[in-house]
């Protein structure tokens, strides 16, 4: 199969939006629970379009990741949107890597703890989050399924 790189023509901003509309469908708010004033400006634009602001009231340094199943990710949102597609329509971790060029064992990582969250009733970006009870479930997923395949296993019984 030839790889096509989707993510790159899709806008980071709009990503972006849908990101926080899907992670934050009450708004932004700091992860003390204090709400983010409209006017806020933001602490940090070194990753536009994904911005940190600082809480008015105690402090605390978060963008729409923070306190959610992509904090601390190094993704930019148009990769984070591919993967939300590729883990809603099953499409196996190998093959997302290979295609977007990221690496397996991450990937796989943050894709458990997605289906972990899902299964808690989280928001974790799927569309309408209406996918909670059809995400597939690839804690045995058809390329961990076969990873073992074809190796030969101790000799039979009466063998030998």
């Amino acid at each position: 199969m030839i790889g096509f790189p989707l993510d790159e023509l899709l806008s980071e901003d709009e990503c972006y939006r849908y990101l926080k509309r899907s992670l934050h469908p009450e708004g932004l708010s700091c992860p003390n629970g204090h709400e983010l004033p409209d006017d806020q400006a933001p602490h940090d634009r070194r990753r536009a379009p994904i911005l940190d602001y600082r809480c008015r009231e105690c402090g605390a340094v978060f963008n729409i990741f923070t306190g959610t199943v992509w904090s601390k990710t190094h993704y930019d949102c148009s990769t984070i949107v591919m993967l939300l597609r590729g883990f809603a329509k099953g499409m196996p971790t190998k093959w997302l890597t290979d295609e977007m060029g990221l690496a397996y064992p991450s990937v796989l990582k943050r894709r458990h703890r997605i289906q972990e969250a899902v299964q808690e009733g989280e928001r974790v970006g799927l569309p309408g989050e209406a996918l909670a009870g059809s995400l597939p479930d690839s804690n045995v997923e058809a390329d961990e399924m076969y990873q073992n395949a074809g190796e030969k296993r101790g000799s039979a019984p009466g063998s030998g």
